[in-house]
């Protein structure tokens, strides 16, 4: 992410899973996080949250914060034996200056 950014309108956060994902996994935003212009996915498919003008340095944490994972199975850790998820989230700014995003484990249990 470019530091000198002051609005990441027009950009994107992705959140995808890497490894671990179960049918029924699905990932979601809690609540109307101020920077969000729109969702979509998060079920059987990268959550994608696209950022409007509202969207700065300060916002973007918050927005993190707002991610949640849900599984709508019933036995979404598959008998014991897949009890995290791993997943990567990636932001692009929206102005085309680059994008930062790494993996992260996910404790389901």
């Amino acid at each position: 992410v470019d530091g000198g950014t002051a609005s990441f309108g027009g950009g994107t956060i992705t959140v995808s899973f890497t490894d671990g994902y179960q049918t029924g996994d699905t990932l979601s935003i809690n609540g109307s996080p101020t920077g969000v212009d729109s969702t979509s996915g998060g079920s059987a498919a990268d959550l994608v949250i696209n950022l409007d003008a509202d969207a700065t340095e300060d916002t973007i944490g918050a927005i993190l914060e707002s991610i949640r994972y849900n599984s709508t199975s019933d036995n979404p850790t598959n008998f014991g034996n897949d009890t995290t998820r791993s997943y990567q989230i990636t932001l692009n700014d929206g102005n085309n200056n680059g994008t930062a995003g790494g993996p992260a484990a996910l404790n389901s249990s």
